[in-house]
């Protein structure tokens, strides 16, 4: 099952949603948008491939770049177990969907994400992601939770620190500077 959704134009989150109560991200969603938009941009400069999947043992990260506009990075987070194929599908018709209804807001882009804040809704009537289930108020003490809080959190025991501004991109040839 699709659990989150995060569309970012470099690194800039424009829309984010979570699908389910018991297992969303419960972190800053800015920050993971620029952090996967940076990996995406590093793998591309280093290796010249983009990174399709990043696998968190119990949660898989899929990052698909919109080849209609290259600054658009789609990041999906998953259950482990779901069908590749399936994933695969949504995802492009995500992006498909997202491109074709924002195309005129995307390309005049200028820091404002309000016109993307309702494109939940049309992946939920379409049936390609599942509305959250609401049977707890909190997710520790649904079952679907156990074991996934700690994926995507930082222990308290540790002591990291992590600049908001992750990378510059300097012009279209997205030269990568940190």
């Amino acid at each position: 099952m699709i659990r989150n959704i995060f569309i970012s134009k470099y690194g800039i989150l424009l829309a984010s949603q979570s699908f389910t109560n018991c297992q969303s991200i419960d972190t800053n969603k800015d920050l993971l948008s620029n952090f996967f938009t940076a990996i995406q941009k590093f793998s591309i400069v280093v290796t010249g491939n983009s990174i399709n999947y990043l696998d968190f043992e119990k949660l898989l990260v899929y990052l698909y770049e919109d080849p209609n506009d290259k600054s658009l990075l789609y990041i999906l987070f998953t259950d482990i177990d779901d069908n590749p194929i399936d994933i695969n599908f949504k995802m492009h018709k995500i992006a498909d969907l997202f491109y074709k209804k924002y195309r005129q807001f995307i390309k005049k882009f200028k820091g404002d994400i309000s016109p993307f804040q309702t494109f939940e809704n049309i992946l939920i009537k379409m049936g390609l992601v599942l509305q959250p289930c609401g049977e707890h108020s909190t997710c520790n003490n649904c079952s679907k939770n156990k074991n996934q809080s700690a994926i995507l959190s930082i222990s308290k025991n540790n002591v990291t620190k992590v600049h908001s501004k992750i990378f510059k991109l300097e012009n279209e040839k997205h030269n990568l500077v940190i």
